[in-house]
């Protein structure tokens, strides 16, 4: 699954109005370093959100607990992604702070649930 999250929790953790992430099973994903990493609880949230100790860059969401994958933020590559990795759609649309005027498909929560377009 690859997305634009719209949600205040993404939106403080990244810092900007939306993340750009790509979700992945966890056994797909490996973090070196990981001493280096630490996860943080935002209140009202049940997944860690989880930055370099080093850096403070937002590594990923660890969305194990309630959709059993990683979100790897966009931003973190250091070139282009490949197309496969590029957003399909937008999620928590309700609660976007800037509307981006394109043609993907916009759900007001999770992909499944009711579409905002």
């Amino acid at each position: 699954m690859t997305f634009y999250c719209h949600c205040s929790l993404c939106r403080r953790s990244g810092g900007a109005p939306f993340v750009a992430a790509a979700a992945f099973k966890p056994e797909n994903v490996t973090f070196h370093g990981e001493s280096n990493i630490r996860d943080f609880i935002p209140p009202n949230s049940k997944v860690p959100r989880r930055f370099c100790k080093k850096c403070g860059s937002y590594v990923a969401e660890d969305a194990r607990p309630v959709l059993g994958v990683f979100a790897l933020p966009l931003g973190l590559c250091q070139e282009a992604p490949d197309k496969k990795y590029m957003p399909a759609q937008h999620i928590f649309w309700d609660s976007r702070v800037l509307s981006p005027d394109d043609s993907l498909p916009k759900y007001m929560q999770m992909p499944g649930s009711q579409r905002a377009d």
